[in-house]
């Protein structure tokens, strides 16, 4: 089974007043530049700007960082990512469906500023009723972490829909059985054995088991040697 995040309420209630402040920007002419890459209804649909958002914040949560400090909640157009986690540039894709996306609208994948595609699957869809409904649009709160994918292989890899598929055709996209999925070793931040510096510079180091390494062997950072490092429990013994 597939790791599932139920993300906090206040973070859904957040995700919401985004989506609103999102639509009213497309109603108000904000966001043409947004608009010409979107795909048809998503500019007017609180639910798919909310769904996306609250995808965001699912994988913040599974990888241990903060969504209120590391995704970008104003109106302003994206820079072709979601957040910077482990120096790489994660665009989270959320969806409905069982498939990574890239939509026919889009049409500059090789231009893609980000490094890896996330796919998160959000667990239910809101029924028709329900989708002018805020208190339960917040109810729709669990997302599957399905896998992923670095953008490169994408280009190489990825399919096409053609006139018979379900998505439009030309869309590009990849099953979710074909990514690579996140291991249960992830659920606590995916740092086990990370050492590195973090998008703000600072040098941190976790130990194979996931806990901070205070211990390194044959660190020379100015001969670019990052080394090992170890907890106390598991450093080397003398």
């Amino acid at each position: 089974m597939k790791l599932q995040i139920k993300v906090d309420p206040a973070l859904m209630a957040r995700s919401l007043e985004f989506a609103q402040r999102s639509v009213l920007g497309y109603e108000r002419g904000e966001k043409e530049a947004s608009r010409a890459h979107a795909r048809p209804g998503i500019d007017k649909s609180v639910d798919e700007q909310m769904k996306g958002k609250a995808g965001e914040c699912a994988f913040c949560q599974f990888v241990g960082v903060s969504p209120l400090t590391e995704l970008d909640w104003t109106p302003k157009t994206d820079l072709g990512w979601d957040l910077i986690w482990r120096t790489r540039k994660i665009d989270v894709k959320t969806t409905d469906t069982s498939a990574l996306i890239w939509p026919v609208t889009k049409g500059w994948l090789e231009e893609c500023k980000a490094n890896v595609f996330v796919l998160v699957r959000r667990i239910a869809k809101p029924r028709r009723d329900e989708l002018a409904d805020n208190i339960a649009l917040q109810r729709y709160d669990t997302f599957e972490i399905s896998g992923w994918i670095t953008v490169k292989d994408f280009i190489a890899q990825h399919r096409v829909a053609d006139e018979q598929h379900r998505f439009d055709t030309g869309t590009k996209y990849m099953p979710a059985e074909t990514l690579t999925e996140f291991t249960e070793a992830a659920r606590a931040g995916y740092r086990n054995g990370f050492v590195g510096f973090t998008h703000e510079g600072h040098f941190t180091a976790f130990c194979h088991c996931g806990k901070l390494a205070p211990y390194g062997y044959g660190v020379s950072l100015i001969r670019n040697q990052l080394g090992t490092h170890y907890c106390r429990e598991h450093r080397p013994k003398p």
